[in-house]
């Protein structure tokens, strides 16, 4: 009759010298084990998602990793504000989920990232209540770029990203 490797163990006819070995290894294994198990529960903690947050405006522009779900508040601790940077504005508790453009306005005046349909992605100061048209003049927009749909925009929010989007048959 054949021993399992546990009855090998308790068997007698074992000398202790062999025993003591035996349960030795029996134990580095299980220890390898949940130790192997525990750094995988430490990358799996260590590797959440990273999303990638430009700041830009009245800060020193800076593109922060941040893991998912950081508040706008812990990644602005990372930047360097200018002295007329408009904290009011900022929705500091706001979740980053995904990769994204944080945009701190600079105080009494309107400041906007413009992206898209543009020549160069960059951010705007103009005085608060300027006419898209005003804005417009401060970005050079692609041939494909919708300047009718921008131009009718009424309303700008301080400290947003405006898309200029390509129009629908880009082929005009």
């Amino acid at each position: 009759m054949s021993l399992s490797g546990c009855e090998k163990i308790m068997d007698s006819s074992l000398y202790p010298y062999e025993r003591h070995v035996a349960c030795f290894l029996a134990a580095l294994f299980i220890f390898l084990g949940v130790l192997s198990y525990l750094e995988k529960k430490e990358i799996d903690l260590i590797g959440k998602e990273i999303v990638s947050v430009k700041v830009v405006g009245a800060v020193e522009p800076k593109t922060i990793p941040a893991p998912r779900g950081a508040t706008v508040d812990e990644v602005l601790s990372q930047v360097v504000c200018l002295a007329d940077a408009d904290f009011q504005e900022v929705d500091g508790a706001r979740q980053l989920l995904k990769d994204e453009i944080v945009v701190v306005p600079y105080r009494d005046r309107l400041t906007l990232y413009m992206r898209g349909a543009v020549q160069e992605e960059r951010v705007l100061v103009v005085e608060r209540g300027a006419r898209a048209r005003e804005i417009l003049s401060q970005v050079v927009p692609t041939k494909e770029a919708d300047v009718q749909r921008f131009l009718r925009r009424r309303k700008f929010i301080n400290g947003t990203v405006i898309d200029i989007f390509p129009r629908k048959d880009s082929s005009h």
